[in-house]
C-alpha cells in the first residue's frame, strides 16, 4: 500500500512541471479542498488495490480471512488513508522527479524495515518492537496479524490499531497541508 507514495509524489511533481498546479490554485477553492480533491483518487485506488490483493490470496491461494473477515474493512480503509496521507506529505516537500525517486523510495523501505515488514515483528529486538510503533506500517501489520492469525479477534486491538493509523493519516496530511499553504511557486 505504501509504494503509493511514490505515485502520488510523482503526479505533484508533473503538475508542478506542467503549470497545472498554479491554475489549480487559482481557482475558487481553498488549498485544503485542493489538496483532499488530489487525494481522493489516490485513495480510491488504494483501496480496490489492497481489496484485490486479498480477494486474489483467497482465491488463487486458498488465503484465509480469519474469523471476522468484515473487521479487514476498517483496517484497509485506515492504512489506505495514511498512505495517501503520507504520499500526500512528501509530494509537498520534494521539488524534482529525482528526489521522489531518491526520498520517496527511501522512505517507504525505511518505514518497511523499522516496521517489520520484511521480517514478522515478534523477531525483532524489543527496543526494536517499541520502535516500529512509530511507522504507520506496524500498526497495519498488528491489526492484519490480529485478524488473520487469531481465532478470537481483540477487537480492542483492531480499534487501537485503526486509531493510530488515523492518527498518522492526520499528522501527514497536515504536515502536508502547511507546506502547500505556506508555499509560494
Amino acid at each position: 500500500v505504501f509504494f503509493l507514495v511514490n505515485v502520488m509524489a510523482r503526479s505533484f511533481v508533473a503538475e508542478r512541471e506542467l503549470g497545472t498546479l498554479r491554475r489549480l490554485r487559482l481557482a475558487p477553492i481553498t488549498p485544503l479542498g485542493l489538496l483532499v480533491g488530489k487525494n481522493i483518487p489516490f485513495y480510491c485506488l488504494s483501496v480496490v488495490q489492497t481489496a484485490l490483493l486479498f480477494l486474489s490470496g483467497r482465491v488463487i491461494f486458498g488465503m484465509s480471512w480469519g474469523t471476522e473477515p468484515w473487521l479487514l474493512i476498517p483496517v484497509i480503509v485506515c492504512t489506505s488513508l495514511a498512505a495517501t496521507a503520507l504520499g500526500l506529505m512528501l509530494a509537498t516537500l520534494i521539488r524534482s522527479e529525482s528526489q521522489v525517486s531518491a526520498y520517496g523510495n527511501a522512505l517507504v523501505i525505511i518505514l518497511a524495515g523499522i516496521s517489520g515488514c520484511f521480517m514478522p515483528r515478534k523477531w525483532l529486538p524489543a527496543v526494536m518492537q517499541d520502535l516500529s510503533l512509530g511507522t504507520p506500517h506496524a500498526w497495519a501489520l498488528l491489526a492484519y496479524d490480529e485478524i488473520l492469525s487469531h481465532q478470537h479477534v481483540l477487537h480492542a486491538q483492531v480499534a487501537k490499531s485503526c486509531l493510530a493509523l488515523v492518527g498518522f493519516a492526520t499528522m501527514f496530511f497536515a504536515v502536508g497541508w502547511l507546506k502547500f499553504r505556506t508555499d509560494r511557486e
